[in-house]
């Protein structure tokens, strides 16, 4: 979580929206504030949406990011997290298709970890520098960095696997504006059917 105190605002860094970057790009600035959640032993993430008190009454944005981008960056820290350890980690198909069972971080859509906010103003990943911009008033360069051509890592893991995370996803990419830029039925049908079994 970011707060900036001279805008009023609450910037909300939900997991696989690379929230250390916004961290580190706004955090310097004065009157701003880089709050981490901490648990009762040793760990600490950016992923905080508990709001103190005193901001309660500051405008609330959070980024969001296309589903399937963003499921990717997931994924991707997953597996770096599991190679350190030396262990295997699953497939892209198999953690997608229990992407539900795992933890918050990964389980919970955008909108269902922003569901006790609102209202709330979406900041949309790939256009952070506009949003800000347009929105807030703050001209920043994009430190965000995207996968290309995103779509050739889903198709192979299968039409139904796709359809079945476009459908938990679904409000995400409805609220959120990516109705266009995420991954279609009809592509995924199209597309990679062609991988399933």
């Amino acid at each position: 979580m970011l707060i900036l105190k001279p805008q009023k605002l609450v910037i909300l860094t939900p997991p696989g929206t690379q929230a250390e970057k916004i961290h580190n790009c706004l955090g310097d600035r004065k009157g701003a504030i880089v709050m981490a959640a901490s648990g009762q032993t040793h760990w600490s993430h950016y992923h905080s949406n508990q709001i103190p008190d005193e901001y309660l009454h500051f405008r609330r944005a959070v980024i969001v990011r296309n589903p399937f981008t963003r499921a990717l960056q997931l994924f991707d820290n997953y597996v770096k997290q599991w190679e350190e350890y030396g262990k295997k980690p699953k497939t892209f198909f198999e953690w997608v298709s229990n992407v539900k069972s795992y933890g918050w971080q990964a389980s919970m859509t955008i909108n269902e970890w922003v569901s006790d906010f609102t209202p709330i103003e979406p900041i949309q990943f790939e256009a952070a520098a506009r949003d800000l911009k347009h929105k807030y008033g703050i001209r920043i360069k994009s430190p965000f960095s995207d996968y290309v051509n995103y779509k050739a890592r889903w198709w192979p893991i299968g039409a139904t696997a796709i359809c079945e995370f476009r459908q938990h996803v679904m409000q995400d990419i409805d609220r959120y504006g990516y109705s266009t830029k995420a991954i279609t039925w009809l592509e995924a049908k199209a597309i990679a059917g062609i991988h399933d079994v």
